[in-house]
């Protein structure tokens, strides 16, 4: 897999820890870029809740979810307001980050050699940050968690 650079990534909600000292820790770091605004996202979000309460204290797995607005630029404020009223209604109360240069996105964009960004695209990587697994658009319930479980027992 191809190696993703440094992420420019900010807490947005329930954040406290930068999320690249938490992608350090990590064997495998899930990174889940959505928008409350994105039909397919909000959809698959409920699967993202359950991934990070699942793994929240396993400290093989970060689970970064990164909100994303409509707009460009985005204003955060109004991104911390729709994120929080989005996520409330499904008692999710973990970390959320946010892009806000879309820095990141357009560096992810360049590498998938994609000349647009889609809403929802999770990336699985390894510790070196090279993607393992890539998913453009919705996933089917529980297929992030099965690659990551298959991961795990595979490096036991």
């Amino acid at each position: 897999g191809r190696q993703i650079p440094e992420l420019d990534l900010k807490p947005l909600l329930n954040a406290t820890e930068n999320p690249t000292a938490l992608m350090a820790k990590a064997d495998y770091v899930l990174i889940h870029f959505w928008g409350t605004w994105c039909g397919p996202c909000v959809q698959e979000y409920p699967e993202i809740i359950k991934l990070q309460r699942k793994y929240a204290v396993d400290p093989r797995v970060a689970i970064v979810s990164i909100s994303c607005g409509s707009t460009t630029p985005e204003s955060i404020d109004e991104l911390e307001f729709d994120t929080k009223f989005f996520v409330q209604g499904l008692g999710g109360d973990l970390p959320i980050y946010c892009d806000p240069a879309m820095y990141s996105r357009i560096q992810i964009a360049n590498i998938m050699g994609r000349n647009g960004f889609a809403y929802p695209t999770t990336l699985l990587l390894d510790r070196q940050m090279k993607i393992l697994d890539a998913w453009v658009g919705a996933t089917n319930p529980g297929e992030l968690d099965r690659a990551l479980t298959k991961l795990l027992v595979s490096k036991k």
